[in-house]
């Protein structure tokens, strides 16, 4: 009788162990705007969320955040773990808005300040600032972290992506209506920052910034102010390479990277957006754009 107390005890601990680790081995966790909430919900597909911050400090490394339609505003701090950042349903109902009081939308910061680099995935947002006052930055990228990010909208920045010993890939995106597109401040020269298949327009004070070290490589893009927006200084620091790149006829002066391979337009006004005024930067049939870098 004792043996069967004792088998049957270890049964239930095996069970109770087997529970415990599905319960913490969650890969995807849920939010939900309208029908989460971050008090009873447990980040479920039944039971999700309310808010992404709720997500990330619930998640653990190498974990994935699936984000329903919604606009979310909040400060998004991902630290010391990998992490991948979905929306289900893409950037034109997905909206991140940064903090009225807050510099930074989204911060990836490696607090070992070491190798190996976090590794950060955003995937499928509108990520939006206010154009107010003070340095503003809407992905800021930092100490021995990388980010991939696709399908995103950035808007309203001083910076809209900033490293600092960080480094980015961002592919299929659009960049509109910030001050300066990309910042670099100090990092390992042996980074590569990427952008591939994106439409970079009126940026008011210039499209890169970055420290002497830095390198920058630009893809398949389009680089386009409106007629109305006089360029500044378009790219500071190492000369970057534009494969495939249109660029407006203003900046047409400046002398990128060995190798480069650069078209030109007049303006954002006469590039064949479907409708620019509306912030539709689909090209249109016709467009000059077409096969000749970007088509987003």
């Amino acid at each position: 009788m004792k043996s069967y107390q004792k088998s049957l005890s270890l049964v239930h601990f095996l069970l109770f162990c087997c529970l415990f680790q599905n319960i913490h081995a969650q890969n995807v966790w849920y939010v939900d705007s309208a029908k989460g909430n971050d008090n009873s919900g447990l980040g479920t597909e039944q039971l999700p969320y309310k808010t992404i911050s709720k997500s990330i400090i619930s998640a653990k490394d190498n974990d994935s955040i699936l984000v329903q339609p919604g606009t979310y505003q909040e400060k998004l701090i991902i630290t010391n773990k990998n992490l991948s950042i979905i929306s289900t349903k893409g950037p034109n109902l997905t909206l991140i808005l940064k903090e009225k009081l807050e510099a930074t939308a989204i911060l990836i910061a490696n607090e070992k300040f070491s190798t190996p680099y976090l590794k950060f995935t955003l995937k499928g947002f509108s990520i939006i600032g206010d154009n107010g006052p003070g340095m503003t930055s809407g992905i800021n990228i930092e100490r021995f972290s990388y980010a991939d990010i696709e399908n995103c909208y950035i808007e309203g920045f001083t910076q809209a992506l900033k490293t600092y010993y960080g480094y980015f890939s961002i592919q299929n995106s659009i960049f509109n209506k910030n001050k300066i597109c990309i910042g670099n401040d100090v990092g390992n020269s042996d980074q590569i920052c990427t952008t591939n298949n994106c439409t970079i327009l009126n940026t008011s004070e210039g499209i890169i910034r970055a420290n002497s070290i830095i390198i920058n490589q630009i893809f398949n893009s389009i680089i386009s102010n409106d007629k109305s927006i006089k360029w500044g200084s378009p790219f500071d620091g190492q000369k970057v390479l534009l494969s495939n790149v249109i660029i407006d006829t203003a900046i047409k002066s400046y002398n990128p990277q060995t190798g480069s391979k650069v078209f030109y337009a007049n303006n954002a006004n006469e590039m064949g957006f479907v409708s620019f005024e509306n912030n539709d930067f689909r090209l249109a049939n016709g467009s000059i754009a077409i096969g000749n870098g970007n088509s987003i």
